[in-house]
């Protein structure tokens, strides 16, 4: 076990019917779309913990390596969990973003769920062509389908781009103040 200690961290929410959008078009714009165009976005398949591991070692490069082997059985629990949806992003055959959506049930606000969207993170090389937008905006949309009345993230980073890409997002950072305890 390793030291507790409490964190404050920002978090953004999107309560439901509140989204905001800016749909102003430039070229660089165009040219994002055009490339997202062929980008898939759907839930993870079993088949692609390698690849989701990959792209994890990018979020948290200081985390310890996992092996697939090593955590399999995890890994079939979190495929087979109803409430959990891992989303990725597909192009040209290869993952190139993604974000969990885990599905609370509840029974306030018209016993409706709410969502926590968590590991977001996109291929370096990848980064603002829209992709982890399109992750983003695939788990809200996963979580407006399950009936959710708000979808929750935290994000640990101080840095401006960040907040504004979750913005950007429809997320409000002024909605909510998050702690969290670590119980490493």
């Amino acid at each position: 076990m390793g030291e507790r200690s409490a964190h404050r961290v920002k978090v953004f929410g999107i309560e439901a019917g509140r989204i905001r959008y800016d749909h102003g078009i430039d070229g660089a714009t165009l040219r994002r779309a055009r490339r997202m165009s062929t980008a898939t976005v759907r839930s993870v398949r079993r088949d692609e913990l390698d690849d989701l591991l990959e792209l994890y070692r990018q979020l948290n490069p200081a985390d310890p390596e996992l092996a697939p082997e090593e955590v399999a059985g995890q890994w079939d629990e979190m495929i087979a969990d109803a409430d959990l949806d891992i989303v990725v992003v597909e192009h040209d055959g290869r993952l190139v973003a993604t974000c969990l959506l885990s599905v609370t049930k509840n029974l306030t606000r018209g016993a409706r769920p709410f969502a926590l969207v968590e590991n977001v993170v996109t291929r370096e090389e990848y980064r603002g062509e829209g992709f982890g937008t399109q992750c983003v905006e695939g788990a809200v949309e996963r979580a407006r389908e399950r009936g959710c009345y708000k979808v929750m993230l935290l994000t640990g980073s101080d840095e401006a781009w960040t907040h504004e890409f979750y913005e950007s997002c429809g997320f409000d950072s002024e909605a909510k103040t998050g702690f969290t305890l670590d119980l490493r």
